[in-house]
């Protein structure tokens, strides 16, 4: 995708970017999720499926329980998803799930 696309998609959402940003890559076999600092952009954690088992969508959502479990110990309730121009279906919507499954408002 051309850094266009993402340009359009941001202005469209209107993100908000006072609460911790959730971002992702997907390439054809793997997924990568990031936790981004409100304001300074540093990253808190990184979650990929390198190392994981099973078909796509059981890793993205075993990803996605990650993220998860990592915002409920730093006690953070509400996050804003930054797809970054990836449709939302398959393997996104399942990052989603697994990081709403642990209680996470997005």
């Amino acid at each position: 995708m051309s850094n266009l696309n993402f340009k359009k998609t941001r202005t469209k959402a209107k993100i908000n970017y006072s609460y911790p940003v959730i971002t992702i890559f997907r390439s054809n076999k793997h997924m990568v999720v990031q936790v981004l600092q409100a304001f300074t952009k540093n990253t808190l954690v990184t979650v990929d499926t390198y190392k994981e088992t099973g078909s796509k969508t059981q890793k993205a959502i075993a990803a996605g329980n990650k993220i998860g479990d990592f915002l409920n110990s730093n006690k953070i309730e509400k996050v804003v998803f930054d797809r970054n121009g990836f449709v939302f279906t398959g393997r996104v919507e399942a990052v989603v799930q697994g990081i709403k499954d642990k209680n996470i408002i997005i």
